[in-house]
């Protein structure tokens, strides 16, 4: 058994907390996504050392949340807002078919920019 620190479900509670989404925009984006689970199933995994997310659910709920990091990191140093599960996924889309573009005005400070 791995310790609690290295598992998947307490490695995407560390992640989510520092990445700033909530666990319910992220429910809303995997369901999108196609991925089967529940902000009450999710919530049980990270508060119960008896709920695990090994296995392929687990993997695929990283892969995606890995996919949200790199988007984001694309647009560094502006940051996505994270709290739409639905509007992440629709970013998501169009990255994965190339079409993510994102502009900065020359003018425009990074504190100030909100993508939408």
């Amino acid at each position: 058994m791995r310790p609690a620190v290295l598992s998947t479900e307490n490695r995407l509670k560390a992640a989510l907390a520092d990445g700033g989404m909530p666990v319910r925009a992220f429910v809303r984006c995997a369901r999108l996504d196609g991925i089967v689970i529940s902000a009450s199933r999710l919530y049980a995994a990270f508060d119960d050392n008896m709920m695990s997310l090994d296995g392929l659910e687990g993997q695929r709920l990283m892969r995606l949340w890995g996919e949200i990091v790199e988007l984001n990191n694309s647009i560094a140093p502006l940051h996505l807002d994270l709290t739409d599960g639905e509007r992440v996924y629709q970013w998501l889309l169009l990255k994965r078919r190339h079409m993510f573009v994102f502009v900065v005005p020359p003018d425009a400070e990074a504190e100030t920019i909100e993508a939408k």
